[in-house]
């Protein structure tokens, strides 16, 4: 099992984007390369990857507006699941501009047991439901406020 020391969080590059892309492609299937080729030249965006070995074991991508945070896109490798990678990504894009979000919006495949269970141990809050979101689902809207 890998150590915690292991894994280095910074801004995603150019040479990632294939491995990001088959990670994306494996896990949520809902974006295509070049969308994550957008999000390494938005101004708005916190795109950042989570490597072990020089090999992309997770990534997060956002969006930063005014005082939230919008994930859009955040998955990891199954062999590197519960290791803290998810968590670590989240609060290093938090990090990067905590003095100025007071609040971090997502949703998620209402169906995804997994993923819903580890936001709500991270602080998330269910808020709503989009019907119909996802082409086979709904989305569950989640937020966890930093302050008020």
């Amino acid at each position: 099992m890998k150590t915690a020391e292991q894994i280095i969080i910074k801004n995603s590059e150019i040479k990632y984007l294939d491995e990001v892309y088959n990670l994306e492609n494996d896990s949520i299937g809902l974006w295509n390369v070049k969308q994550f080729e957008d999000e390494l030249k938005s101004d708005i965006s916190l795109f950042q990857v989570a490597l072990i070995h020089n090999t992309v074991a997770g990534y997060i991508a956002a969006w930063h507006i005014a005082d939230e945070i919008q994930i859009n896109s955040l998955a990891v490798m199954p062999q590197y699941r519960k290791m803290g990678i998810a968590a670590g990504l989240i609060d290093s894009i938090i990090d990067s501009c905590s003095s100025e979000v007071s609040i971090i919006i997502l949703e998620v495949r209402a169906s995804n047991d997994l993923a819903v269970s580890f936001y709500k141990r991270y602080g998330f809050l269910a808020t709503g439901i989009r019907k119909g979101f996802y082409q086979d689902d709904d989305a569950l809207l989640m937020e966890k406020r930093l302050r008020m």
